[in-house]
């Protein structure tokens, strides 16, 4: 596994709904420019419907991982 994101490509997937009250979190995720997908909305979806629902979004999920830029 690489030790550069840039190079892994990794875009960590969460439906933490509070993040922008987590000073600490957002300001880590800030300070290493970490691209994130924040299902704010999935809240009330069971795992088998958000696991649906990303592999149904792949391919856009897939682009913003590679994309550059935070």
């Amino acid at each position: 596994m690489a030790s550069d994101r840039r190079e892994a490509a990794l875009l960590p997937i969460t439906r933490d709904r509070r993040i922008r009250y987590r000073l600490i979190e957002k300001h880590l995720l800030r300070a290493y420019s970490v691209k994130g997908l924040f299902l704010t909305q999935a809240g009330h979806m069971n795992m088998r419907e958000i696991l649906k629902m990303v592999m149904r979004h792949w391919d856009q999920i897939d682009a913003l991982a590679e994309a550059p830029g935070p």
